[in-house]
Parts: structure tokens; C-alpha cells; sequence
């Protein structure tokens, strides 16, 4: 997942809002400056979200790790349980793994949910902004034409999905950073037979 989606998508996403950015600024500084007042709130959100959605995320791969392993003793035992009558007992440890794995998924889906709409938020409120002022601007003559405050406005949706895909990035990059922590945990094991 890291080499073939976040990475290739991230340099996309970096070329793309650098290239919308030189061309904002071409058309008019004043305006591009504004254009860029979200992105520290946007910075700061990312760098908190990343802080609370890994723990999140290993607790996730955690709870996979658990209920996969509680499915593979469950099914590769089956004729013991049969045979003893535990089928009840074993049907219980599978359920509290799943339910378990559920309540772990869920939680990482609640805080995608209250991040990507801030982050939504902030890039429509550059656009409000841009709108705002550029339409004064045009008004009062300090643009040249509400033409250009129009192509400017055109050109934030070209400025503001890079970001946006970024953020969704780093949300996959927290889940890949999480499992491959899961892995190197499970690769550093100590064997207990000898």
C-alpha cells in the first residue's frame, strides 16, 4: 500500500498544488496569500489527527490479529470442540473477538469522520475568503476585473483537492505505519519453542 498508492499519490498531490500555487501567484498575489491562510489550520489538524488515529489503528490490527487467531484455533480444532461439547464456549470467544475487532474499526472510522469534514471546512473557508475579498477588491478597482477573481476562484478547486487528498493520505499512511509496527511486533517475538 505505501509503495504503490501513497507514495506515486503523495508526489502527484505535491506537484500538482505546487504547480496551481506559481500560477496563483501569477494572477495575483494579494488573492494567493489569502488562498493560503487554511493551510496552517489544516497542517495542525493532520499533525493531531496522526497523533490520535495511529494508537486507533494499532489497536485495530491488534484486535484483527486477535480474532483471526481465535477463527484459526476455533476451525482447525473443530472436531476436539465437537467432540467435548464447547461449541457454545468456542462460539462465545469468537463473538467477543469480533465484537472487540468491531468497536476498534468503528472508533477509527469516528475520527476519519470529524477530520476529513474540518478539513472540508477549512478549504471552503479559503474559498468564502477568496470570495469575499476578491469580490471587494474587484469592486474597490485592487483587481483588475471580476474576471480574474472568477478564474481565481476556478483555480482553488485545483488548489484545494491536492490538499484534500492529501489528508486522506496521511490517513492511509497511519493504517500502512500501524500494520507494518503490528508485523515488526510479531517479527520480534521471541520463540518460546526451542
Amino acid at each position: 500500500q505505501l509503495y504503490a498508492h501513497l507514495i506515486p499519490e503523495t508526489f502527484t498531490n505535491l506537484l500538482t498544488l505546487v504547480g496551481v500555487t506559481v500560477i496563483l501567484f501569477t494572477m495575483n498575489a494579494k488573492l494567493a496569500l489569502l488562498t493560503c491562510i487554511p493551510i496552517p489550520f489544516i497542517i495542525l489538524a493532520g499533525w493531531d489527527f496522526s497523533r490520535r488515529i495511529r494508537p486507533v489503528f494499532r489497536n485495530v490490527q491488534k484486535s484483527v490479529s486477535a480474532m483471526n487467531t481465535q477463527l484459526q484455533d476455533s476451525c482447525s480444532g473443530m472436531q476436539e470442540i465437537r467432540a467435548f461439547g464447547q461449541e457454545s464456549r468456542e462460539a462465545q470467544k469468537v463473538n467477543e473477538r469480533v465484537t472487540d475487532f468491531t468497536y476498534h474499526q468503528l472508533q477509527s472510522l469516528y475520527k476519519g469522520a470529524t477530520f476529513h469534514p474540518w478539513v472540508e471546512f477549512l478549504t471552503s473557508l479559503g474559498t468564502v475568503i477568496i470570495l469575499g475579498v476578491g469580490s471587494y477588491l474587484a469592486y474597490k478597482g485592487g483587481v483588475s476585473s471580476v474576471v480574474t477573481v472568477a478564474g481565481f476562484l476556478l483555480y482553488l478547486g485545483l488548489f484545494y483537492a491536492p490538499i484534500t487528498s492529501l489528508t486522506q493520505l496521511l490517513e492511509q499512511a497511519q493504517n500502512a505505519l500501524a500494520g507494518a509496527e503490528r508485523v515488526i511486533e510479531i517479527l520480534d517475538t521471541p520463540v518460546e519453542i526451542r
